[in-house]
């Protein structure tokens, strides 16, 4: 993994699988897993979170319900540093957020 404070971006799905899947991701509100099954479910904010998933031209691309209502699909980039994961919309030039990695339950 890399140093905690500096961000590198994957590249490729096998290091998103080995650094991000099949972990809780969590940050305030939010409690979700992106399975290696090319799933994705949890929570936000109370609401059901479920999806599939791909990687593609080195870009995360998702398409999510959340509580029953379509979020329609994206690609984002993908950063870590640590235990901490920065997924960036709209292929990187969207917003930004950042969740923690955690230990499987």
């Amino acid at each position: 993994m890399t140093e905690p404070g500096h961000l590198t971006r994957i590249m490729t799905e096998a290091e998103f699988i080995s650094y991000v899947a099949d972990r809780p991701l969590r940050a305030e509100g939010i409690c979700f897993t992106i399975r290696s099954d090319g799933t994705m479910a949890g929570e936000i904010d109370g609401a059901p979170l479920a999806g599939q998933w791909i990687w593609r031209d080195a870009l995360f691309c998702r398409r999510a319900a959340l509580g029953g209502e379509e979020l329609g699909s994206g690609c984002e980039v993908i950063e870590v540093a640590g235990n901490r994961m920065r997924y960036i919309r709209e292929e990187g030039r969207g917003a930004a957020s950042v969740v923690e990695i955690c230990e499987p339950d």
